[in-house]
Order: C-alpha cells, then sequence, then structure tokens
C-alpha cells in the first residue's frame, strides 16, 4: 500500500476530457496552479473507443464522425479536440497534456499519486448514464490518498470558469 508521505512533485493532475465540468476543472486548476506556483499536468484517459453517436452525445465539441469511422479515426479526433481546448486556456510551458490508456478513475489516481492535487469535475452523468459508466469522481474521492478538488459542471452554459 503506498503511503501519503510520497514525495510530492510541484504539480496539479487534472482529469480532461472536454466535457463542461472537465473544462471548468481545468480552468480551477490552472488559477490555482498559477497562484501556487505549480505546474499542470492535464490527463485524458483513453479507453474503449465508443459507438460514435453514442461518442458525440457525450462531446458535443467533437461533432459526428460519418458512417464507419475506424476507432484509429475517432481517437484520433478525440485527441484533437481535447488538445484544442487544453490549448484555448493558454497553458505555461512546462504544463502538458498527456493520453492515457486505462480505466479513468483508476487511471487518474495511479497519475495523480505524486501530484500535490488531483482535480476533477462532477456531476457530468446522471441517472442511467452514470449506471452504465459509473462515477468518476465518486471513485477518486474514495480511492485518492491525495486532496482533490471536485468542480462541478457549470449551470451556465455561457459559464467561463
Amino acid at each position: 500500500m503506498e503511503s501519503t508521505r510520497t514525495p510530492c512533485e510541484p504539480e496539479v493532475v487534472v482529469g480532461f476530457d472536454d466535457s463542461p465540468s472537465a473544462r471548468a476543472a481545468l480552468a480551477w486548476a490552472a488559477r490555482y496552479a498559477r497562484a501556487a506556483g505549480l505546474r499542470v499536468r492535464a490527463v485524458h484517459v483513453l479507453g474503449q473507443v465508443p459507438d460514435p453517436m453514442a461518442w458525440v452525445s457525450s462531446y458535443d465539441a467533437a461533432g459526428y464522425l460519418g458512417e464507419s469511422p475506424t476507432p484509429e479515426d475517432v481517437e484520433a479526433r478525440v485527441k484533437d479536440v481535447v488538445r484544442q481546448s487544453f490549448e484555448a486556456l493558454k497553458p505555461e510551458p512546462d504544463w502538458r497534456l498527456d493520453f492515457v490508456g486505462g480505466s479513468p478513475g483508476k487511471t487518474l489516481i495511479k497519475e495523480s499519486r505524486r501530484s500535490q492535487l488531483l482535480v476533477i469535475g462532477t456531476r457530468e452523468h446522471t441517472g442511467i448514464e452514470r449506471l452504465i459508466s459509473g462515477s468518476v469522481s465518486h471513485y477518486c474521492l474514495g480511492h485518492s490518498l491525495r486532496p482533490i478538488v471536485a468542480v462541478p459542471a457549470p449551470d451556465d452554459p455561457d459559464y467561463t470558469a
């Protein structure tokens, strides 16, 4: 079992998937990191490639990829959208965006094990969607040995964190 005394890196890890709550979490992490003199490492977890129509409903910025996109097409488009959203934040030179495969909750816990803080978006999935995909924020809150900030999705679609 990992000790809570593991040395920390001077970074804030933020789970990032281009959802409204993830964009709010990234903006919060950026403000905090700039104030505290830390770097940001945004982590986008690449899991199984979903059906393109299901993916579009979850990632409205991505758009529909056509009738028969390959998994590689879908993954490339996801990465492109996430990169654009990260770059829109105007990151500092030492900030980075990582794409990591795995289960979202477990991967974010692993990726943040040496960070000073884990920042996650919350309240994206409700009802049946939550039953199917689970709650990444609840998993992280229950398993992290590091402090966590859970940032809710903004109610106003024009909100900028």
